[in-house]
């Protein structure tokens, strides 16, 4: 019986697998410390982001190492050669030599074969490079989820576009607001806009502040301090960035379900801790008061808004603004953790904590890579 013809994958195609294993030990790592980091939200937040960054790291590195022949652990994977099913059985061939008959069994294997029947059997073999699926498959992914950022930066510009600057009155109302919150963002630009159901910072490169058309009323003046604490943390830290950044990463290694992961992870941890600026000087049952009335506020608004046959922006973690309200963070348990007592409320690592998370993490992924 002929023996498969087999061979070493192409270097392309080990290099995609070999990457994909170190991203998902990276990642995998990740998620377990994070997990562990729960009541943490600064520290969670901290160890993730530094893990979005350190995939460009370890995705630059790895491709370098490896095709460099300089990777430490490098996953050898056979292939074979896939032939077409219903392939031509082996054919018998006669001829003769030196006066007698001769009939030799052929496969495809053999050499020498005659011209006519290597021919056949040669067309019935399909040999496939993975590398030539895996490649463009990954591209038009990539395509796919910039394109989706591109759209929603679009829909970000034309929703701040269409809002409404605060009148002399309106502004006057939250001065009071603004003073209590203690920005280093005294001056952002606040808008109204009907087509917003809950508050959110949005636009790039420079950011603005939309609030939905009734909350001035619905609100009183706690709990409108404690929606402009947590929006303006978001302009403080540099969020807007940060996340645009983010979606690029989770763009590039799109097909890894657990990048999706900390990308959901790293969403709700930024939220968690502009939480923390605000339980920095509001108390928690306040602060949950204002959650409620603006989820309240949210719902009452989509309605309105459906019966006027409009659709509201509602923010999911694929658009580029970054709302007070999210899918997938249920608000009993969001209020239930602000009360918890072992809620840990630093908002910000100190410089020697930031440096110490992302040199370990860095260092991970270099001797991944």
């Amino acid at each position: 019986m002929p023996e498969p013809v087999s061979a070493l994958m192409p270097d392309t195609t080990s290099l995609l697998l070999n990457l994909t294993v170190q991203v998902t030990l990276l990642s995998a790592l990740a998620i377990v410390a994070a997990l562990a980091l729960k009541h943490h939200a600064a520290r969670r937040y901290t160890l993730l982001y530094c893990t979005m960054l350190a995939l460009l790291v370890l995705g630059g590195l790895s491709t370098a190492f490896q095709l460099s022949s300089r990777a430490l652990v490098v996953l050898p994977v056979p292939a074979l050669l896939i032939e077409e099913v219903g392939a031509a059985p082996p054919v018998a061939v006669e001829w003769q030599t030196a006066g007698m008959d001769v009939l030799t069994e052929t496969s495809t294997a053999l050499s020498f074969s005659p011209r006519s029947a290597t021919a056949e059997l040669n067309s019935n073999r399909l040999p496939v490079k993975l590398e030539s699926i895996l490649i463009p498959l990954w591209l038009a992914g990539f395509l796919l989820m910039t394109g989706g950022l591109w759209r929603s930066l679009g829909k970000v510009k034309r929703l701040v576009n269409n809002s409404v600057p605060l009148t002399g009155s309106q502004r006057q109302q939250i001065q009071d607001n603004l003073t209590a919150v203690r920005s280093r963002h005294p001056d952002v630009e606040i808008r109204l806009s009907s087509a917003v159901s809950s508050p959110m910072i949005a636009g790039f490169p420079r950011p603005v502040l939309l609030l939905p058309h009734s909350i001035l009323h619905y609100l009183n003046g706690d709990e409108l301090t404690a929606v402009l604490a947590h929006e303006l943390a978001h302009l403080e830290r540099n969020d807007v960035t940060q996340n645009l950044l983010q979606k690029f990463i989770l763009a590039l290694f799109w097909f890894h379900p657990l990048v999706h992961l900390l990308d959901r992870m790293v969403c709700r941890a930024r939220e968690e801790v502009c939480d923390n600026h605000v339980l920095a000087s509001l108390p928690a049952w306040l602060y949950g008061e204002a959650l409620l009335k603006v989820s309240q506020l949210a719902r009452t608004g989509q309605q309105n808004l459906l019966e006027e046959g409009k659709s509201p922006f509602i923010h999911t973690d694929d658009h580029l603004a970054l709302a007070m309200l999210s899918r997938g963070w249920r608000l009993e348990q969001r209020i239930g953790e602000l009360l918890s007592e072992r809620r840990e409320k630093t908002m910000n690592l100190t410089r020697l904590g930031n440096y110490s998370v992302m040199a370990t993490v860095g260092c991970l992924a270099i001797l991944l890579a």
